[in-house]
């Protein structure tokens, strides 16, 4: 039985820690992001096709909070490679995030389109891999050089790196699955091929040696939608003298751990919005099956972050990372609520200040509702209660 880790012992030492991280994000790595997400939304802009330009543009748009929480990895590097860590997370997260929304569109062939396109994963970790053609299969095609502009603003600071070695291995493992299930994911939404996701997610759990009982939505959500372990790992490069003990704990304490439960509070956000056939969330038969799930996931995800090398560290963006989509209105809707509950109530001591951090910067939206589902009874208090996913 997996208990909470002893990483944060005391509330001021989980002050001091929040203190401590705040100051190294919106000091060292916010500007930067900020920065770098201005000068590739001006790539964006300037795309000639009409379609891609719109996917672009939408994902800087709608999920801009995403890159500005990925590149919260870099405080885990040294303070002379946070600045290059940083640029190259925020242009892997715009990138998987744009996309994303190009592999949507309907394609001739949806499964080869999808595994053309994301083949970028792969090229963004290998400093010396040749480009390819990404929109081979794909409706539209001219993009000015914008999926170019992200790959080669990812892999730029790699070569500086100096434990890149030691994580190269893991890091293309972990791009080529969200590849393979990034194509399977969104093939779905064109086919019925519930059970080759399926048998993807045993054979990628087994691996990468996860041992227990997953459901293979929750493999999967972990493999295309979180680019945590990517981002991790990444930090981990950064750092001097790392192992490869060091990295396969990296690996398996996000991948599909905190990976998982990241991805399925994206699809909790998206509830409304996913077609009822490809959310993972609507998989679980109830919320309250949902609840314990992702408590499960966010236990599991805790327990191993605390035995990471700066495991206080990774614990902080942890909390950080979760209560961003805790911190949005869609989160508290009935039938959504006794999840995020569930969820708040695993992500540790440092989750009370980042979800205040993130409700101020979203200007209070939502919070009437938020508060008064935390001053409802803890979430073990309250599984019988009959709940309905909302419709």
């Amino acid at each position: 039985m997996l208990v909470s880790p002893p990483t944060v012992s005391t509330r001021l030492g989980a002050i001091r820690l929040f203190a401590q991280a705040a100051r190294r994000y919106w000091l060292e790595v916010f500007p930067v992001v900020r920065s770098a997400q201005r000068e590739l939304l001006r790539r964006a802009e300037a795309i000639p096709d009409p379609l891609l330009r719109e996917d672009a543009i939408a994902s800087h748009r709608d999920k801009g909070s995403n890159s500005e929480g990925l590149a919260a990895l870099a405080v885990l590097a040294p303070a002379a490679a946070r600045r290059d860590l940083a640029r190259s997370l925020v242009a892997y997260q715009l990138m998987l995030d744009y996309l994303d929304c190009v592999s949507e569109r309907p394609a001739g062939d949806p499964l080869g389109n999808g595994a053309c396109l994301h083949r970028a994963f792969e090229v963004a970790l290998d400093p010396a891999a040749a480009h390819a053609d990404y929109y081979e299969l794909a409706p539209c095609a001219d993009d000015g050089g914008y999926l170019v502009a992200l790959i080669e603003a990812c892999r730029a600071p790699l070569r500086r790196l100096p434990s890149l070695p030691v994580v190269q291995d893991r890091l293309l493992r972990q791009a080529r699955l969200c590849r393979e299930s990034q194509a399977l994911n969104h093939a779905q939404r064109f086919a019925p091929i519930e059970e080759r996701l399926s048998s993807w997610a045993r054979e990628a759990t087994a691996e990468a040696g996860v041992e227990e009982e997953l459901e293979w939505w929750e493999v999967v959500g972990a493999a295309a939608a979180s680019s945590l372990a990517i981002a991790a790992l990444l930090a981990l490069a950064a750092t001097p003298g790392r192992t490869d003990r060091d990295a396969s704990a990296v690996e398996g304490a996000y991948f599909p751990w905190a990976s998982g439960l990241n991805a399925l509070l994206d699809s909790l956000i998206d509830l409304d919005e996913d077609p009822v056939g490809t959310s993972h969330m609507r998989r679980y038969p109830s919320p309250e099956v949902g609840a314990r799930r992702m408590r499960m996931l966010a236990a599991s995800a805790r327990a191993r972050l605390s035995r990471l090398p700066d495991g206080k560290w990774h614990e902080a963006i942890f909390s950080a990372m979760g209560t961003l989509y805790l911190a949005q209105p869609q989160a508290w809707r009935p039938g959504a609520a006794p999840v995020s509950r569930a969820v708040f109530d695993d992500l540790g001591p440092l989750a009370g200040p980042a979800l205040c951090v993130h409700v101020l910067r979203r200007r209070g939206r939502g919070s009437r509702a938020l508060f008064g589902a935390l001053r409802s009874p803890r979430s073990d208090e309250v599984q019988t209660t009959r709940l309905r996913w909302p419709t």
